[in-house]
């Protein structure tokens, strides 16, 4: 059982303070719809998610479920945040890297 994700975004594209506020808006709805998708409509996740800021890159959240979620449905939601903003970004044409982990 898993309950905590990283999510990592690093900047390549020289993005202004205000771009960085709207990309972060988007991106916490892309986060957030992709927990739905692969968690909650599954029936798990139940207590709430929580969001806290990763200090130490651009545009950082550890997401936590207040009750663990299964390893497999953890691993599907991790391969999903990341390929949604992968695309995101590559349909933008904004140079970001990503990077999506199993906290703990």
């Amino acid at each position: 059982m898993k309950q905590g994700i990283h999510i990592k975004i690093e900047d390549r594209s020289g993005l202004s303070e205000r771009e960085k506020n709207i990309l972060h808006t988007g991106i916490l709805n892309t986060i957030v719809l992709a927990g739905f998708v692969e968690v909650v409509s599954k029936g798990e996740g139940e207590g709430g998610t929580a969001f806290n800021p990763i200090e130490d890159c651009f545009i950082g959240f550890t997401m936590i479920y207040q009750n663990p979620i299964p390893d497999e449905m953890a691993e599907a939601l991790v391969e999903s945040i990341t390929r949604r903003l992968t695309n995101f970004f590559a349909m933008s044409e904004i140079e970001m890297d990503v990077k999506v982990e199993l906290a703990y």
